[in-house]
C-alpha cells in the first residue's frame, strides 16, 4: 500500500485578498508523479504553491503526512523543493546593484553581481560534499561556477535552479514551467534528467505549466478549469492538451481597420542592415561577421538552438546591446550611432521579450503595462482616446475586460505574456519585434495571438519573430534565418 505524501481537503487559495484556487480533494502518494494543466489563469502555479507551503490558504487544510514541509515551526523545509521557470531573473536580484534587462548584454555593466558557486554556497553547497560534487558534474556546472548568474543562457540558469533545489535532496520536487525559453533537444535532454533524478534518488516529481513532452517518470495528469479541478486521471498517452480543440477567432473589423489607417506610411529601402556583425564577451564570441537585410514589409522567423544568438540580434536591433554602436547597423535607413537617441530607434518599434518582463515594473495595473508601450518605457502618460479605444478592443479580444485593472502581479503568468504581447502592439509599429512572445500562453491564446498578427500587420509593417516552436510562427511570416 502506498504512503501518503500529500493531501488536499477543501482548499480555498489564492494572493493577498484574491482567491485564485479551490480544490475539494487531491492526494499525492509514493510512486506517483504528477502533472498540473490547464488553460492560462486557471490556478496551476497556485496550485504547486500550496503544495510547497508557499501561497496563502484561506480555508481548508494541506496535511503533510510524516514530512516537515516548509511552514514547520522552526522554518526549515528539508523534504520539499519548489522551483518556478517563469520570469527567472527576478530571483536572482543583488542587494547592492541596480539591475536593468540590458546588463546580460554588457560584460562591464554587469561585473560585480553574484557568481554560480556564490548562489549555489548561498544555498548550501559543500565543496566537499561528495553528493553535492556528483551533482554539479551531473548537471555540468564546473566550468561556469566562477561565472556571473546574469550572464547565463536561459538553459543555464535552469540547471542552475534546478541544483540549488537539489542540494536539499528533497523528497518532493515541484517545478513551475520548467519547459518555458528551452529548444526541443533541451527540453528533451531536461526531461531525460528527471527521469534519471527520479530512478536515482526517487524523488517526488510534481510539474506544472504547459508541455508539448513529459518526462517519462510521469504517472498522473491533475487538469484545472476556472480555479478548481476538471479531471484526474493516469497518464498514458500525452500530452492530453494535443488533443483540445482550439479556436483562434478573428480581430474585429474596426481593430483591422485601425492598425490600416495608424501605420506610418513612411517608405524606406530597408528597415534592418546588419554588415559584418560582431558581438564578444571577454574570449567568448556570441556572433560573428554576421550580415543580414531585412527589406521593409518583410516578415522574418528567426530560429536556433539556446544560446545560438537569437536574443542578443534582436537586443543590437532594438538598441538595448552595448555593442550595437561598435558595429555597423542600420535601421530605417540610417546608420546606428549617427546621433539619434535611444528613443529616436524605439520610437517605430515595438517589442516583447522574457527579459523585459522579468525586469519590469510590477506595481502597474495590467491596462498601464500594455499602454507603458507607447512611449517605450517603464511609465504611463495620458494616452489618446483613440489610444485607449484600441487597449480596450484588444483586451477584449482576448476576453480580459474583467481584468483591465487588476494589479499585475496577481495575474497568470500567461495573461502577463498577454499584456507584454499586446504592449508591443499598442502604437501600431513599423517594425515589431517579438523574442518569444507566446510564452507560458495556453493553445487557445497562442492562436489568437497568430490570428491577429495574421490580420492587423500591414502590407508594409516589418515582423522579426522568434520560437523555439515552429507550430508558434504565423501564418504571414514567409522568411526564415536560421541561427547555427
Amino acid at each position: 500500500m502506498s504512503d501518503i505524501l500529500l493531501t488536499l481537503t477543501d482548499v480555498i487559495a489564492g494572493e493577498m485578498n484574491h482567491r485564485v484556487l479551490s480544490i475539494p480533494h487531491w492526494q499525492i502518494k509514493t510512486g506517483q508523479h504528477w502533472v498540473i494543466t490547464g488553460p492560462n489563469g486557471v490556478g496551476k502555479t497556485m496550485l504547486a504553491k500550496v503544495l510547497s507551503g508557499k501561497a496563502r490558504i484561506f480555508s481548508g487544510h494541506l496535511s503533510r503526512g510524516k514530512h516537515r514541509m516548509i511552514n514547520d515551526t522552526d522554518g526549515t523545509n528539508t523534504h520539499i523543493s519548489f522551483v518556478s521557470f517563469t520570469d527567472t531573473s527576478k530571483l536572482f536580484r543583488s542587494v547592492n546593484a541596480d539591475h536593468y534587462y540590458q546588463q546580460r548584454y554588457n560584460a562591464f555593466d554587469s561585473d560585480g553581481h553574484l557568481t554560480v558557486r556564490g548562489y549555489l554556497l548561498d544555498g548550501g553547497l559543500n565543496d566537499s560534499n561528495i553528493e553535492h560534487k556528483r551533482l554539479i558534474e551531473w548537471l555540468k556546472l564546473g566550468r561556469i561556477l566562477d561565472r556571473e548568474r546574469i550572464k547565463l543562457s536561459s538553459g543555464q540558469t535552469r540547471k542552475l535552479l534546478l541544483c540549488k533545489a537539489l542540494l536539499k535532496a528533497p523528497k518532493i520536487l515541484l517545478l513551475d514551467d520548467p519547459h518555458i525559453g528551452l529548444d526541443g533537444d533541451s527540453r528533451n535532454v531536461l526531461n531525460d534528467q528527471l527521469d534519471q533524478l527520479v530512478e536515482e534518488t526517487g524523488t517526488t516529481l510534481i510539474l506544472s505549466g504547459h508541455f508539448t513532452t513529459l518526462p517519462r517518470s510521469i504517472t498522473h495528469e491533475i487538469q484545472l478549469s476556472k480555479g478548481t479541478i476538471e479531471s484526474q486521471h493516469k497518464v498514458t498517452t500525452y500530452l492530453s492538451t494535443q488533443s483540445i480543440q482550439v479556436s483562434a477567432g478573428l480581430p474585429s473589423p474596426s481593430l483591422t481597420q485601425y492598425y490600416q489607417e495608424t501605420f506610418d506610411p513612411e517608405k524606406f529601402d530597408s528597415v534592418i542592415s546588419l554588415n559584418n556583425v560582431g558581438v564578444k564577451y571577454g574570449n567568448e564570441e556570441i556572433i560573428h561577421d554576421f550580415s543580414w537585410q531585412v527589406l521593409q514589409g518583410e516578415k522574418w522567423s528567426i530560429t536556433g538552438s539556446n544560446g545560438a544568438g537569437k536574443s542578443t540580434l534582436l537586443s543590437l536591433i532594438y538598441g538595448d546591446h552595448p555593442q550595437a554602436y561598435a558595429n555597423n547597423i542600420h535601421l530605417f535607413g540610417q546608420k546606428r550611432g549617427g546621433g539619434e537617441s535611444i528613443w529616436d530607434i524605439k520610437r517605430r518599434i515595438g517589442f516583447s521579450s522574457a527579459e523585459l518582463h522579468a525586469y519590469f515594473r510590477y506595481d502597474f495595473p495590467a491596462d498601464e503595462i500594455v499602454l507603458s508601450g507607447l512611449w517605450d518605457g517603464y511609465f504611463v502618460k495620458t494616452p489618446s482616446p483613440a489610444s485607449v479605444e484600441l487597449l480596450h478592443q484588444l483586451i477584449a479580444y482576448y476576453d480580459l475586460t474583467d481584468q483591465l485593472s487588476a494589479p499585475f502581479h496577481i495575474l497568470s503568468t500567461g495573461t502577463q505574456r498577454i499584456l507584454f504581447f499586446l504592449r508591443s502592439l499598442i502604437k501600431a509599429p513599423s517594425l515589431l519585434l517579438l523574442d518569444e512572445p507566446f510564452q507560458g500562453m495556453d493553445l487557445n491564446n497562442i492562436e489568437r495571438s497568430k490570428s491577429l498578427l495574421d490580420h492587423i500587420l500591414p502590407t508594409l509593417g516589418t515582423l522579426i519573430f522568434i520560437s523555439h516552436y515552429p507550430e508558434e510562427i504565423p501564418a504571414i511570416v514567409e522568411k526564415q534565418l536560421v541561427l547555427q
